[in-house]
């Protein structure tokens, strides 16, 4: 199912322009939502998905509401996923893809002096690992943080929880796809 999403990720109609972002030894697709203000701010949006599936056209809707009613930019990163690429393999896609949008600021049409970071779920992991990089090697200062129900533990038993968190079978698919157990305890995890 995950392959299937994957795979539909990248023929469904989306209201942006689909990019190519030609990184360093691999191609990552975006969708860009552009604002219609020059120089808005740009939000750089990872979407949901326990690392494993989803795509940055999939959360079209919501990207395109989000472009329509704060008047920003939207750059929808789709990111490598696991089994195939284990961590650190999103993070560096999200950090390089900052980057490399940041350089390219003019082309896109955004101001580069207001970027912030937004993730859902996996993607708020993301959204924070790589405002954590971010800090760490510079290249980049995130203006915001918007994590929407972050998933920021891989450590913890998801039964043990408590309310408000997923669980079963399938956290424990998600966490033993995306990293190795002595990972887990990362802060990037």
């Amino acid at each position: 199912e995950a392959k299937k999403m994957n795979e539909a990720n990248k023929i469904v109609p989306v209201k942006g322009i689909r990019y190519v972002l030609p990184l360093e030894g691999r191609n990552i697709d975006i969708v860009y939502y552009r604002s219609k203000k020059e120089k808005a701010p740009l939000i750089i949006g990872f979407h949901g998905g326990g690392f494993l599936f989803g795509g940055s056209a999939l959360d079209d809707t919501m990207w395109d509401t989000m472009r329509n009613q704060l008047d920003v930019n939207i750059a929808s990163i789709g990111y490598r996923k696991s089994p195939d690429y284990m961590y650190p393999s999103a993070i560096e896609d999200a950090y390089d893809s900052a980057i490399y949008l940041k350089e390219h600021a003019e082309e896109f049409g955004f101001n580069s002096e207001h970027i912030s970071t937004f993730g859902s779920s996996a993607g708020a992991n993301i959204a924070t690992c790589v405002s954590i990089l971010a800090k760490e090697k510079g290249g980049i200062t995130f203006e915001n943080q918007i994590l929407n129900y972050p998933f920021l533990d891989t450590n913890t038993d998801s039964l043990i929880k408590g309310n408000g968190s997923l669980e079963g079978p399938i956290m424990y698919a998600f966490n033993e796809l995306y990293c190795k157990p002595e990972e887990t305890k990362f802060p990037t995890v």
